[in-house]
């Protein structure tokens, strides 16, 4: 049975119980205590134009080549990172494989394929470092995690249970311990009586190695949704603008973020609130220009001759007032959490925001145009890019970290 430990309701009552004076940084950052749970208030970035970070201009490596070998013509990546030992872990959707690259691009291994037995998938959908014991991927469909030794050597596989149903993986806590949100509210919404714009909560759990749950850490606003009726019943629609709750694990720290403002919540691996992290948040309007290239987004993979439809149709739905905050949450293999700009551009990219391991705001970094980050190393970030024929490259670019004078 799980046990409810936080509610999103109570996370937005400890963001106004502010106590205490700031410690320190008083012009860039606020520090403040109530009741235990440290609340880092960000003013301004503390990167200087000599200390900010930024990507070097050319990629270190690059794999992916509609002409190419086998092992490097990709499809549906969902997930890369690099390993201390240096191996380059890449996980492709659509043929169900994850592969494996030495430090110049050479295959060094293939785990998997489509399949239901060990080391196989039915629907690869994310994959994860556990602090240099391992590699974990896991499985939407099949509810199952594969463990990987930093050698891509199968360990063993952890099938979850039925419920609660429709889980996302999220990361894995020190001790194998998976931690995953539900990606909507399925229950309530099968029960739904009428059509309209909605947002349920949704819970994230905690498992323990051997796939028991161990503690629902906290329920937080899910996946917003359109209902419409069709013929007598309801279907479910994703309308422009969609908020979620997004999140992050890194040994035993999990974050947070519900999409409404540049606001983070920091839990430990029992669901306690510790920290609470809030960076200065802009205008979030829906402007008509914003919904114009929200509309552009909603239609960019759909065949040219179904967009004029598709595009009608989005905008006849009902959608939130506002623009999400942020999209994604990553940690990178410093502890430092980098927060993702909503609304990339369709071709392009936006500056990421980089938070430090004591929730201090460093500053904004821009990436190349196009490039779409899935892992930040201490000194590089992997992701992919798509070519003029747009095939799938997983790219690697140098970071460059200036030192404090």
């Amino acid at each position: 049975m799980m046990r409810r430990t936080i509610g999103y309701a109570a996370v937005g009552l400890v963001a106004f119980s502010l106590g205490c004076e700031a410690r320190s940084h008083v012009e860039a950052v606020s520090i403040q205590d109530s009741a235990g749970v440290e609340v880092v208030d960000n003013h301004t970035p503390e990167w200087t134009d000599a200390t900010r970070w930024h990507v070097a201009p050319g990629a270190s490596l690059r794999l992916g080549s509609a002409g190419g070998p086998v092992e490097t013509q990709f499809s549906e990546v969902v997930g890369a990172l690099r390993t201390p030992e240096g191996l380059l872990f890449v996980a492709d959707g659509a043929s169900r494989q994850i592969r494996v690259f030495d430090r110049a691009g050479a295959l060094h291994a293939v785990v998997g394929g489509a399949g239901d037995g060990p080391g196989e998938f039915r629907s690869l959908s994310a994959l994860g470092v556990m602090e240099g014991k391992g590699v974990w991927a896991y499985d939407f469909l099949a509810r199952r995690f594969t463990w990987l030794s930093l050698e891509a050597e199968l360990l063993g596989t952890t099938t979850l249970p039925a419920e609660p149903p429709v889980l996302s993986a999220v990361g894995v806590l020190e001790g194998r311990e998976p931690v995953l949100r539900q990606v909507w509210a399925a229950t309530i919404l099968a029960g739904a009586a009428t059509a309209g714009f909605r947002r349920d909560p949704v819970a994230w759990v905690r498992f323990d190695a051997s796939a028991v749950t161990v503690d629902t850490l906290g329920v937080f606003p899910g996946r917003e949704v359109t209902l419409t009726s069709d013929a007598g019943r309801l279907v479910m629609n994703l309308p422009p603008f969609v908020h979620t709750s997004e999140g992050a694990v890194r040994g035993t720290r999990i974050v947070v973020g519900t999409q409404d403002s540049l606001r983070f919540e920091e839990l430990d691996r029992g669901g306690a609130l510790t920290r609470q992290i809030r960076l200065p948040t802009p205008s979030l309007a829906v402007t008509p220009a914003a919904l114009e290239a929200e509309l552009d987004r909603g239609v960019a993979t759909v065949p040219p001759e179904q967009r004029t439809a598709r595009r009608a149709a989005l905008a006849a739905l009902e959608h939130a007032a506002s623009q999400p905050a942020h999209a994604r949450l990553l940690f990178d293999a410093e502890g430092n959490l980098w927060i993702e700009p909503f609304g990339l551009p369709v071709e392009g990219s936006a500056p990421w925001s980089v938070v430090d391991r004591t929730g201090r705001w460093l500053g904004r970094i821009d990436l190349p145009g196009g490039f779409r980050m899935l892992d930040a190393g201490a000194g590089e970030l992997i992701g992919v890019e798509r070519d003029a024929f747009d095939v799938e490259e997983v790219v690697v670019y140098p970071l460059v970290k200036p030192s404090p004078r």
